[in-house]
């Protein structure tokens, strides 16, 4: 009898944590779908965008022209991250971090600090918050895989 009672009680803990797991398998892809539709809202230069996150992704696939980042644009985004948001900067890296300010996830300075309007003529190159919100992404989606 005390058997059959452990059975049952073990039984009814287990049933909820079952049941929750066939139900985010069995309707992932309405999860899914829901996720993407999320709204963020972005607030800049006194005006404010409510868009999807599918609708951000998209934007930034465009400025990346199609092309995924490379290596060695996502080092230089871990780097960036790692040492306080700025490196020094000199023309040697241009073709890899023109797609990264392109697509918004790095900008630009002058030795002042001051933005610089061209990354040529630039001494520092700095991450932006996109580019941070990128990494963060990126970590949660190699943790999860």
């Amino acid at each position: 009898m005390a058997i059959a009672q452990l059975v049952l009680s073990y039984l009814q803990v287990l049933v909820w944590p079952c049941v929750l797991i066939f139900a985010l398998i069995r309707y992932r892809r309405t999860i899914s779908s829901l996720a993407t539709q999320s709204k963020i809202t972005l607030n800049f230069a006194g005006v404010s965008i409510e868009t999807t996150v599918e609708a951000l992704e998209r934007s930034m696939e465009e400025n990346l022209r199609g092309r995924k980042l490379s290596g060695e644009q996502w080092k230089w985004l871990e780097d960036l991250r790692k040492r306080d948001g700025r490196l020094p900067y000199n023309n040697s890296s241009y073709d890899i971090l023109v797609p990264l300010r392109n697509a918004g996830l790095i900008t630009q300075y002058h030795q002042d600090g001051s933005p610089a309007d061209q990354l040529r003529i630039s001494t520092e190159v700095g991450i932006t918050s996109l580019g941070k919100l990128l990494l963060e992404a990126a970590g949660r989606n190699q943790k999860s895989h």
